[in-house]
């Protein structure tokens, strides 16, 4: 060893020399300050070593300590040139740098096993690799190198991410970072590199959920359902500034996690999943300074193992309404099977759902159905626009049977009769009802006439005329009487026309039967055939069957037919005795009507009488003249006198006649039995309904006290 100026040698410093025989002599030999040793030897082969002393290290030439020499009897040898230099060392930590500030802080953890790799050259050319292992403090050194160039590199432990490294001290160059490693840290002798720390991050992560919200309160509560395969987007910068772009799928749980993250900011977004709605989305745990909006989460600033869970995107299950707006054909509520769908009609939909306002329109289809899907949680109205046709649509009533909301009709008629609804229908995420129904019906109109069955055979024949005046009633199936129809109109006293028709309007479906008034000393024609516009359908009380009347039904030929009566005008002269009252009696048989009207005129004085005679109980009409007291409402004085008749016949025709009469005045009635008149002349003609026919009778009447003389007149069918 040798030495240089300004760097002595360690006073003590020794070299031991051992030869390389058996049994080996050892020579130890103290090297001066300036660095020279001798040593006096018997030839042979000996090993040189120097003994370094505490804090230096070795170096020499020929690179190596101890060093063979042989040597000879006489001569002086060389043993080569050893440097002392003092020890150098390289030293860190690895440790959890919870602010990541590439600082060992005092909350700091260190990481113990973690392995760093010494690679270089020495300043002897050599190279160098070597491993050193983190203690439980987490430092790891190097000690005992030569001056030299070097490089650490940390393996990266699990599970934690690469932080920030920090160059030492104590180099005369430190080294250059770059992540994991340390390069071109320059030792001198005695330079203690120290604090080559590698700064290490527990990772973060951002969690949350996709799942269908059956409240939309926004919140996962216990028995909201998670969806699967959704994509969830992760986007930002960490702390190294690179950009992060990635994106994972939703668990069959609906749990998607971004995990082994870096510091950073971020921004996660939902792909909006199929079939579903947009519901309501929260921030997640450690969501300071977070910003929510749709479908996305922004700003989530992460720290070193800050996990931010629970970042949820509310989804919701779309709702739907609707069902069938049908025609009610029998009124009852139902929709009975056969019962068919209406077609184009306007449904409005309108309310609010948690975004705001909504509107929405559709038509029913051909079997009159209508739908609204995709509807969100909300409060909604249905409004139905009832079509406009001649006879007009009206409103079935709803909920007859509520245990059957299928099948029964849910709207109620809007005041104007144009709309029906069906209000505050309250839907919820995944709300599935197709019931609300609308039962239409059309009234139902029940028309017909009475004529007169002049030969009686039934069936309507092109002359026979027709009977006005007729009382008809409307009854339910059950026996009770109509007596409004559904406008609340008056239908109990119906009768029939001038031309003997009636007719029931504005009639809801259902099952009736008619009964017709049968006038005095008539009878009904009852069912001959089966032709239902000819024949006559009523029994023998003026009842007819019971009949089912659908939706829209309009009946025209429910007919009555009348038999007329059997008519007379009887005209009796002169009258026998009665008491003490003397005189004449002319007697009406027109049955069927409500009075006779009877004018008696004077030739001879024109001095008229007129009468009206009630009916009696056997339909017949009866005056008896009284020609003694003038203050008598029936005197009628003593004369010739032209008689004129008039009345309405039970089809409220105008009737009449008119004949000539004698009133003859008797002192006495003789007390013989009176003698039934004999027609001395005679007139039978029939006289047709409606007809007017005058009767001009001259008689030559030869009375006695034995007989009487009379004439009759008959008018008969």
């Amino acid at each position: 060893p040798n030495t240089t100026l300004g760097n002595p040698i360690p006073a003590g410093t020794t070299v031991t020399i051992t030869d390389t025989t058996t049994p080996a002599i050892t020579f130890t030999a103290v090297i001066n300050t300036n660095g020279t040793y001798s040593q006096s030897l018997p030839a042979g082969t000996y090993s040189v070593t120097v003994v370094a002393p505490i804090g230096y290290t070795i170096t020499g030439s020929p690179l190596s300590n101890p060093t063979i020499v042989t040597v000879v009897p006489g001569q002086s040898k060389d043993a080569g040139q050893d440097g002392l230099y003092f020890i150098t060392s390289i030293s860190g930590y690895v440790f959890n740098d919870k602010a990541n500030n590439g600082a060992k802080d005092t909350i700091d953890l260190p990481i113990l096993g973690v392995t760093i790799l010494l690679t270089g050259r020495d300043i002897n050319n050599q190279n160098v690799n070597k491993p050193a292992v983190t203690d439980t403090t987490g430092k790891y050194i190097f000690d005992s190198l030569l001056p030299g160039l070097y490089v650490i590199t940390e393996t990266q432990p699990i599970p934690y991410l690469d932080g920030i490294a920090s160059v030492g001290t104590g180099a005369k160059t430190q080294g250059t970072l770059s992540y994991n490693t340390q390069s071109d840290i320059q030792l001198e002798s005695g330079n203690l590199s120290i604090n080559n720390n590698f700064a290490e991050l527990v990772s973060t992560a951002i969690a949350g959920f996709t799942f269908n919200d059956s409240n939309n309160n926004g919140q996962k509560d216990a028995g909201d359902i998670g969806i699967k395969d959704v994509t969830i987007k992760l986007s930002g910068i960490d702390d190294r500034g690179s950009v992060i772009d990635l994106s994972t799928q939703t668990n069959n749980d609906g749990y998607y996690q971004f995990k082994d993250l870096r510091p950073g900011n971020y921004t996660i977004t939902e792909i909006q999943p199929n079939n579903y709605l947009d519901g309501k989305d929260s921030l997640g745990t450690n969501k300071t300074n977070a910003t929510l909006s749709n479908d996305k989460i922004a700003n989530i600033n992460l720290g070193e193992s800050i996990v931010s869970a629970n970042n949820n995107f509310g989804e919701l299950t779309p709702s739907s309404i609707g069902d069938t707006v049908w025609i009610d054909t029998n009124n009852n509520g139902i929709q009975d099977i056969g019962e068919p769908g209406l077609k184009d009609v306007n449904i409005q939909l309108s309310g609010s759902d948690d975004l705001g306002a909504v509107t929405k329109t559709t038509l029913t289809d051909i079997n009159g159905k209508y739908q609204f899907q995709n509807l969100r949680p909300g409060n909604y109205s249905l409004v139905a626009t009832i079509p406009v046709v001649t006879n007009k649509y009206r409103v079935t009533t709803k909920n007859v049977i509520p245990a059957n909301i299928e099948k029964d009709s849910d709207f109620a008629l809007d005041t104007g009769g144009l709309t029906a609804s069906l209000n505050n229908i309250n839907v919820t995420s995944d709300y599935i009802n197709l019931s609300y129904d609308l039962g239409l019906y059309q009234s139902i109109n029940i028309s017909g006439y009475i004529w007169e069955d002049a030969d009686k055979n039934g069936l309507q024949d092109n002359t026979e005329e027709y009977i006005p005046n007729i009382e008809v009633k409307l009854y339910l199936s059950s026996g009770v009487q109509v007596f409004v129809n559904i406008d609340g109109e008056d239908i109990s006293k119906i009768v029939t026309d001038s031309k003997g028709d009636y007719r029931f309007d504005k009639l809801s479906p259902g099952e009736y039967y008619l009964i017709f008034a049968k006038p005095k000393y008539t009878v009904f024609t009852t069912k001959v055939t089966s032709d239902g516009s000819k024949n006559s359908d009523v029994d023998n009380n003026g009842k007819t069957k019971t009949y089912t009347f659908t939706s829209g039904q309009i009946i025209t030929n429910i007919d009555a037919a009348i038999q007329p009566p059997p008519q007379e005008i009887i005209i009796t002269d002169p009258v026998p005795c009665g008491g003490d009252i003397f005189g004449k009696v002319d007697k009406f048989n027109l049955l069927g009507a409500n009075f006779v009207k009877l004018t008696m005129t004077e030739k001879a004085t024109g001095k008229a009488y007129t009468f009206e005679l009630p009916t009696q109980s056997d339909g017949k009409y009866q005056l008896k003249i009284e020609y003694y007291d003038s203050t008598k409402s029936n005197y009628v004085q003593a004369g010739n006198y032209r008689i004129n008749y008039s009345t309405v016949d039970y089809r409220g025709r105008a009737i009449g006649g008119e004949y000539d009469s004698e009133i003859k005045q008797f002192e006495k009635c003789l007390p013989l039995k009176p003698v039934e008149p004999t027609p001395l002349a005679s007139m039978i003609t029939l006289i047709r309904t409606g007809e007017r026919k005058s009767f001009v009778i001259l008689l030559s009447i030869v009375l006695t006290l034995t007989g009487t003389v009379g004439v009759s007149i008959y008018k008969r069918k």
